[in-house]
């Protein structure tokens, strides 16, 4: 996990170097947890716990105003009810739907006060990997290409950050398009809807 979150955050700083020539830039890593589920035409479906990891850059505009890119890998997904027949007896369970992707993220954050800020952007998520209830496959098809390689979001949030570059996040994620590919021709809509908290570290505080 520290290997994963030292790559991701150096990728990020790599990725954003170009913008090095701002008044000031800080980066970080964060880390937390997701609450995410999908709406649309998907059925018997419920939110599941996940968990994302990433690097970030904030690039200072102003004293109330900053950019901030992001880099993210975010397990989300939901749990979809299963029903299991046993003889004269039916049984229903919530099994787990995962869906990995990397996050790239562009949010403007607006400070109120010093250290609180609410930010919003949009977000392009690039799948990763899918699985349901721990396969990948089911009868030799592949889960993932029942989902569309691209998700585009938006973000709302909010959070607040001590002097000494320690900070905690909250965050809603509502999908824009549909993940779903076309089932025989027939289209299938189904929209991803995550929230998110966590806390970030800035290195260079």
């Amino acid at each position: 996990m520290k290997k994963l979150i030292t790559s991701i955050a150096c990728a990020t700083a790599l990725f954003f170097s170009a913008n090095s020539n701002a008044q000031e830039v800080e980066f970080g890593a964060k880390a937390g947890i997701n609450f995410s589920n999908a709406s649309g035409d998907i059925k018997n479906n419920s939110a599941k716990l996940g968990f994302y990891v990433g690097g970030l850059a904030d690039i200072k505009i102003s004293d109330k105003f900053s950019i901030q890119p992001e880099l993210v890998y975010s397990l989300e997904g939901y749990n979809l009810e299963t029903l299991t027949v046993d003889g004269a007896s039916i049984t229903t369970e919530d099994k787990p739907l995962n869906l990995s992707y990397l996050n790239v993220a562009g949010m403007a954050k607006y400070y109120i006060t010093d250290g609180l800020n609410v930010e919003a952007g949009p977000q392009i998520g690039f799948l990763l990997g899918a699985s349901f209830d721990g396969e990948s496959e089911i009868s030799g098809v592949e889960i993932k290409d029942g989902y569309k390689s691209i998700n585009f979001g938006l973000n709302f949030g909010a959070g607040y950050e001590l002097e000494s570059g320690l900070g905690f996040n909250a965050r809603y994620a509502l999908g824009l398009s549909s993940i779903a590919e076309d089932v025989d021709g027939e289209s299938f809509s189904e929209k991803t809807a995550t929230f998110s908290i966590g806390v970030f570290y800035k290195f260079n505080k």
